[in-house]
């Protein structure tokens, strides 16, 4: 095997890190990536929740949950397909910040929802909501990195995008045993809405570069 020098490799780590911290392109995509897993990706940990206590039908709290399960997973599929087909376009940076707002309000009326057909199309949108804003906020990243940090800088979003799903469902998880899923999804989808209408408003946001 090849010597590793640990300085080296220290080096680059700082030297991506810097880059982030001092892009403001970069570093806007990377608190939105940790603030949309955080706030919005615990939706499937409350999935049992909905699937025992809140949703109402003939169906079995186990079938309740696969359908919802295979909603989301179909969804994040056709949002995927979406992304891939249409490729990069212009106001991609507006239309992430669009994406978060729609799914947010999917998140907020599948909270509220207590009927299973009607979450199960809640939850098949939210899936491809979510699947194409982490797709258009991927592809922003990669093609606004530099080619000799590429692979630092993914390195560090990918860490902020996986960082915000076991840090939400922990949070959202502790205020759900006081306050109920229902209500903390609510609270979630509005912080999330909140969040990407400030930047959207805001017309100097580096997004709008994009």
């Amino acid at each position: 095997m090849p010597n590793v020098n640990p300085r080296r490799i220290r080096e680059e780590l700082r030297s991506g890190l810097r880059y982030v911290r001092e892009s403001s392109v970069i570093s806007t995509l990377a608190v939105l990536a940790f603030v949309t897993t955080f706030l919005a990706a615990p939706t499937s940990t409350f999935f049992p929740s909905f699937a025992t206590t809140v949703l109402t039908s003939s169906q079995t709290p186990a079938q309740r949950l696969s359908m919802l399960m295979a909603a989301q997973g179909l969804g994040a599929i056709v949002g995927a397909l979406i992304i891939g087909t249409v490729g990069r376009f212009k106001h991609m940076g507006r239309a992430l910040l669009g994406g978060q707002i729609v799914l947010a309000i999917f998140v907020a009326a599948f909270a509220a929802s207590r009927s299973l057909p009607l979450s199960v199309v809640l939850v098949f949108i939210y899936g491809v909501c979510s699947m194409a804003v982490f797709s258009m906020s991927f592809s922003l990243v990669q093609l606004t990195a530099p080619d000799e940090l590429r692979g630092r800088i993914v390195s560090i979003y990918m860490v902020a995008l996986r960082g915000g799903f076991p840090l939400g469902g922990l949070v959202a998880g502790a205020f759900a045993d006081h306050f109920g899923a229902p209500r903390v999804m609510m609270v979630s989808a509005g912080l999330l809405a909140l969040t990407a209408a400030t930047l959207l408003v805001r017309r100097h946001n580096t997004l709008f570069q994009l």
